[in-house]
């Protein structure tokens, strides 16, 4: 038995006697994916399979309003500011795993009197009645197996992580921003037919009642023209209450209480339009740029690196310690050169026997790190889920619109007719005011069709990957992390370079 134990060592020990040793557990290996060649859905005219990278998509709606409150959210979101912080987080465990690396160097120091009874036993009169320490001590554990490195591996890739979550999330916010702006232009301009139609069906209400006046209707007809003016006013209320709702989200997406902004959005706008031509390119793209899937990546790149660390624990710990200071048994001598002491030595440290608990360490580091390629194979089906859904929504949506379109268009061709024959006598004005009525329903639903395309293209453009860096500058790129700067140095409002992770 401990036979074969030296000869599993034997060749592991002589590649770990040099400084910078090798190191155990397995290198790390990106996962693979094979994603289809191209979306399932239909790409109609105005969805190209070009390839484009991630720029500021919400530009292209060409709204200053727009622009301002993206801006304002990246500024100020406090969902973004908490994640700005785990990335600090993550920096300075980074740093705690790298102070492993480098040797620890403690000072003490220590007085110390006695005194004892005439009977002490003979050691007493062996040992002084004060000492005084003065002394340096070093420790400096020799990464051998790659505990350290494989420690500090893990951390790195966490770092990246917490980058690729906050990416996400940056992303996410801006299309809940536009997401809610466009609520709030397509419900303004509902309430607006809603009030053209309120005018109509007072109007008829008004014919009604001197029909009535006339004797020429009946009861039952004045309360029907009533009750249709009714049931439009009421609905002007809820529209009211969704608008509110919108601006007061946005409010707090972009980090302030609501009602001040309230001022702003409560003029009506016209509705963001979206730009002629968008480019999906294909799902190996959205595999390459969206951030969750990216973080999903990394967090596989942590998890392996653990497995490393944790077999690094089976094996000998090599240490080199050393002291050197001043002993002395009197006070006024304590610093002379006779009581200068040093030393230093190399200790080694193996755990024969842990009843199983290192092994079930590297089992769990190895499971988690199974558990997380399940989990980024998900979120890669997820995501394509996600752009083949939205696809579909949005060339649905396209088609709705243009019924809609034609069904407005051709009721105001209908009341066009109408308000020519009512003019010649041939047609009386209930006709005319039933025709305008149904006229303004279409253009209602059609309003209504083009808010739901617009909103698609927001939901579009986000399960795409939307666009990681802040306006108007880039966000910084993470070179390498550096042990001693980028590690240990914290970062707020993405002023120091972020790490790039490459699924």
């Amino acid at each position: 038995m401990i036979e074969g134990w030296i000869a599993r060592l034997t060749p592991l020990l002589l590649c770990g006697l040099p400084l910078s040793g090798c190191m155990v557990g397995p290198d790390y290996t990106p996962p693979t994916v094979d994603p289809p060649d191209a979306w399932h859905a239909a790409l109609v005219d105005g969805l190209d399979a070009d390839t484009a990278e991630p720029s500021a998509w919400w530009r292209a709606f060409d709204d200053p309003m727009l622009d301002e409150l993206i801006l304002l959210a990246e500024e100020r979101n406090l969902r973004l500011r908490t994640a700005a912080y785990r990335i600090d987080l993550a920096r300075a465990q980074f740093g705690f795993a790298a102070a492993d690396l480098m040797p620890g160097i403690v000072a003490n120091g220590q007085a110390q009197w006695q005194r004892r009874s005439d009977e002490s036993n003979i050691a007493s009169e062996i040992l002084p009645d004060s000492e005084f320490v003065a002394a340096i001590d070093m420790s400096w554990e020799i990464d051998v197996w790659g505990r350290v490195r494989r420690s500090m591996e893990s951390a790195r890739a966490e770092i990246q992580e917490s980058v690729e979550m906050w990416r996400d999330l940056l992303v996410t916010i801006r299309a809940e921003v536009a997401m809610s702006y466009v609520a709030v232009r397509t419900l303004q301009e509902e309430l607006r037919m809603l009030e053209a139609s309120i005018a109509l069906r007072r109007e008829a209400l008004d014919v009604t009642q001197q029909k009535y006046d006339a004797g020429v209707v009946t009861d039952l007809q004045l309360a029907e023209a009533l009750a249709a003016l009714s049931s439009v006013e009421s609905q002007v209320p809820p529209v009211q209450t969704d608008i509110a709702k919108a601006i007061n989200r946005i409010s707090v997406l972009i980090g302030e209480s609501p009602g001040p902004l309230r001022d702003r959005l409560d003029q009506p706008g016209p509705l963001p339009a979206p730009p002629a031509r968008i480019a999906v390119g294909i799902p190996a793209n959205v595999i390459r740029q969206r951030p969750d899937i990216r973080a999903a990546e990394r967090r596989i790149a942590v998890e392996s690196a653990q497995i490393g660390a944790n077999v690094a624990n089976l094996y000998p710990q090599f240490t080199i310690g050393g002291s050197i200071g001043f002993e002395s048994t009197s006070f006024n001598q304590w610093f002379n050169a006779d009581n200068f002491v040093a030393g230093v030595g190399p200790s080694v440290v193996w755990p024969i026997f842990s009843g199983g608990k290192i092994l079930s360490s590297i089992e769990s580091a190895d499971i988690e790190t199974r558990e997380a390629v399940l989990k980024y194979e998900q979120s890669v089906l997820l995501a394509l889920e996600e752009v083949e859904n939205v696809l579909i929504g949005y060339v649905n949506a396209i088609s709705s619109r243009e019924h809609l379109r034609i069904a407005a268009e051709a009721y105001e061709e209908v009341v066009g007719l109408s308000t020519e024959r009512y003019e010649a006598g041939v047609e009386d004005l209930d006709r005319l005011i039933d025709a305008q009525r149904l006229m303004l329903e279409a253009q209602e639903a059609y309003v209504k069709a083009d808010g739901e395309v617009t909103a698609q293209v927001v939901s579009l453009y986000k399960a795409l990957g939307g666009d990681w860096q802040l306006s108007p500058g880039p966000t910084p790129e993470a070179e390498s992390v550096d042990l001693w700067h980028d590690a240990t140095q914290g970062r707020f409002g993405l002023d120091l370079p972020l790490p790039e992770s490459q699924p």
